[in-house]
């Protein structure tokens, strides 16, 4: 064999993701296409061909059947990439299964759940811990009820909404380019059609009980969540995992865990992650 072409081979090999199409009744059963992955893909760029109602993804070793997924929602590219293979912060999804795997953890929170490329998967290697998701973005919402449905999953809730360190309304900030650092802000006038509901941790402690671990993607308001879970983490102290690497200031986040016995566990240095139990 040409070594040249041999290269080219694998090169094409590396930078493409195959994807197994399901047809709608009287189409044939299922059809491969391997879908090209660029560098940017726009949130509602199309993936399934006309007469194509869904398609399923093998995602990484941590789950052994593939995910079925929707055509009539945008988000799928960006799903299947964040999901197949090593994924999106793949030590940090490690890490997650890991401390579960260690049993005591019967509920999970996690806000900025973005298209639940963590929780999706996390519930369906755990079927017996219930886990829960937040996300300010309806599109984002509508997709993940959409998986939801599609693979029977029920042991995943979600809502819409924020965490605050106080209850009130908020609107989401979408200046940033990558839709998974969209975040909640602040406004001086909101209403039900530009706002949404922000929780503190402590009040969805009432509606759903308390949770054995937390994890917080909140670009930057991870400080002011955890300030809204006093009464839990002084009644449950829940491991606690979060992204640190827009957190004004660390220092005085780190002394508000440590007043409640807290430790620091991992720091993931690479996925700006770490875990304090």
């Amino acid at each position: 064999m040409n070594p040249k072409f041999f290269v080219v081979v694998v090169l094409v090999c590396i930078a493409t993701l195959v994807i197994k199409y399901t047809s709608g009744p009287g189409e044939p059963e299922s059809e491969t296409l391997a879908v090209a992955i660029p560098a940017s893909i726009p949130h509602d760029a199309p993936v399934c061909k006309d007469n194509i109602t869904s398609y399923t993804i093998a995602v990484s070793n941590l789950v052994k059947n593939p995910i079925r997924l929707g055509c009539e929602f945008g988000w799928r590219k960006e799903f299947a990439i964040r999901v197949a293979g090593d994924g999106w912060e793949p030590k940090t999804r490690l890490l997650l299964d890991a401390q579960i795997r260690k049993g005591g953890v019967k509920k999970v929170l996690e806000a900025g759940m973005h298209l639940g490329d963590h929780l999706i998967l996390l519930a369906l290697s755990f079927p017996h811990v219930n886990f829960y998701g937040l996300d300010p973005d309806q599109g984002k919402c509508a997709f993940i009820e959409n998986v939801l449905q599609l693979n029977n999953i029920k042991n995943l809730q979600y809502l819409r909404g924020g965490l605050c360190d106080e209850e009130k309304m908020v609107i989401i900030d979408k200046t940033n380019n990558n839709p998974g650092m969209w975040k909640v802000e602040e406004a001086k006038q909101t209403n039900e059609t530009n706002g949404f509901w922000c929780y503190t941790i402590d009040k969805l402690t009432e509606k759903f009980g308390d949770f054995d671990m937390l994890h917080l993607d909140v670009e930057g308001g991870e400080d002011k969540a955890f300030h809204g879970a006093k009464q839990l983490l002084q009644r449950k102290k829940p491991q606690l995992v979060f992204e640190n690497d827009k957190l004004e200031d660390k220092e005085a986040l780190y002394r508000y865990f440590r007043s409640f016995g807290y430790t620091q566990v991992t720091v993931l240095q690479d996925e700006y992650n770490e875990l304090w139990m």
